[in-house]
């Protein structure tokens, strides 16, 4: 089955067969886009192909469905091609056992796979290859983290690219899996994207810790009354060990976010957009720049545990930066509903 200069759309009612190679924008001089948005798609134990030979273009979307029975998938296969693979939502893909998931088959060639949150799923496999040039693996974490791969051998390099799904999240932990390998991982990828993150590889997994260099403070916050103010950041995180507030589920973060260019009030509006696909509720409250002029709604955390408030702006406008928790004039940090 070929995509050549095709668009296609797989929604929750279809069902497709595939019993020869799958190939989306992977011939000389073509473009293939898949859109998987639910239903299933049954490849038989054949290969997918996502982008081949230049000047071909090869996108394939997950953000539900399934994708069953996938023999080896390859993003850019040949010379000069581009290929991206992106999962998230609720995408499931079964790789049948003893196939291969490689990221860039040749020197020149550019292959993106993308792993948005952790909802999505992801069989066991053979090996994870990806360690050319062009080879980049980009991670959105949301709250709960990173759907992590379970290869049974890797050979990283490349690039991988770390950040937040929604430009922010309230981590229950500091430390999240990304690759669970069923043995010792003993190369890294050659340049690093890492965000609020550090990563390196632990033995047989390859893990993403929040990064002690990017604490904004050495502070807790630890009580509605408090207020936290930092040097504005466009990427940073803070601790957060909240007692339990009555029947409250919920509890509002005012964000005192600013500038480093002229930018209009209407970039508030679209950060709240971009925010809120965290999976939060989030809402500009100030008409001008004055702070704070964003509200997070987040849901309350365990009385006696320490969690983790990061954002990341850089990806959505780096111009922009956070410097400060709460309303700094009535010293008030967070609101429980």
């Amino acid at each position: 089955m070929w995509l050549m200069t095709k668009t296609v759309a797989i929604s929750s009612n279809a069902s497709i067969s595939v019993s020869s190679a799958f190939n989306v924008g992977a011939a000389w001089a073509t473009t293939g886009m898949v859109l998987q948005t639910g239903g299933t798609v049954d490849l038989h134990a054949v290969t997918l192909t996502i982008g081949g030979y230049s000047p071909s273009l090869g996108q394939y979307t997950m953000t539900g469905g399934m994708l069953t029975n996938v023999g080896k998938i390859t993003i850019c296969a040949s010379s000069n091609g581009v290929g991206s693979l992106s999962i998230g939502g609720t995408a499931a893909i079964g790789i049948q056992s003893g196939y291969d998931l490689v990221v860039d088959n040749s020197s020149y060639g550019v292959g993106t796979l993308q792993i948005v949150g952790a909802q999505a799923s992801i069989t066991p496999f053979n090996n994870f290859t990806h360690n050319k040039t062009g080879s980049t693996l980009d991670l959105l974490f949301s709250s709960d983290g990173i759907t992590a791969m379970r290869p049974k051998y890797t050979s990283l390099g490349g690039t991988v690219k770390l950040g937040l799904n929604g430009s922010v999240a309230l981590f229950r932990t500091n430390a999240f899996a990304c690759i669970q390998a069923q043995n010792t991982i003993s190369t890294d990828f050659a340049t690093k994207t890492t965000s609020v993150f550090t990563s390196a590889a632990s033995g047989t997994n390859y893990v993403a810790t929040l990064d002690a260099a990017q604490k904004v403070t050495t502070k807790t916050l630890v009580n509605a009354n408090q207020v936290l103010s930092f040097a504005p950041t466009n990427h940073g995180w803070f601790a957060v060990s909240l007692p339990t507030i009555g029947s409250a589920t919920n509890f509002d973060l005012l964000l005192n976010v600013t500038t480093t260019a002229s930018t209009p009030i209407a970039e508030l509006d679209s950060l709240a957009t971009n925010m809120a696909l965290s999976g939060y509720t989030v809402t500009r409250i100030s008409p001008t720049w004055t702070k704070p002029n964003m509200r997070v709604t987040l849901p309350t955390t365990t009385a006696g545990t320490t969690n983790f408030f990061a954002w990341d702006l850089t990806r959505f406008d780096a111009n922009l930066a956070i410097g400060a928790i709460g309303n700094t004039a009535r010293g008030t940090a967070i609101l429980f509903r």
